[in-house]
């Protein structure tokens, strides 16, 4: 298990959303498609990711303030900027490292030209457990 590499564990068909997906689009492609992270991308390269985390800070601030400001939200003001990012080579290891050290449920996993090529989460790394606990 220790030599588990992250291509072999994330997943590949991600959701990406460019900076200007309002928040009501962002939520529901959340909630429809059981996503908890959204990429987004710019130009072809990854500039931030909104979690589910991001979307709650941005739903409990936008109460305290107007409803249509909420409203108005869109990715680029509520997402994290320049993600941590994992290589497609790097261990399972060193991603639940890096997201225990981070304090993050996720990471868009990225090649040399930083283009996104998928995203290894929690869910991937205890799949990946399960299966080996299965498997004994």
């Amino acid at each position: 298990m220790k030599q588990e590499l992250v291509q072999n564990w994330m997943s590949q068909d991600i959701t990406v959303i460019p900076p200007q997906t309002p928040l009501t689009e962002i939520h529901a492609l959340m909630f429809h498609e059981h996503i908890r992270h959204l990429p987004v991308m710019a130009d072809n390269r990854l500039i931030g990711i909104v979690s589910k985390g991001d979307m709650r800070s941005a739903v409990s601030w936008s109460l305290f303030g107007e409803q249509e400001g909420m409203l108005s939200l869109n990715a680029e003001e509520i997402m994290t900027p320049d993600p941590v990012t994992i290589p497609a080579t790097a261990t399972i290891g060193e991603a639940a490292s890096l997201m225990l050290k981070r304090k993050i449920s996720g990471l868009p996993v990225v090649n040399e030209q930083y283009h996104i090529i998928g995203i290894i989460t929690e869910a991937d790394i205890f799949r990946m457990i399960v299966k080996a606990w299965d498997d004994a």
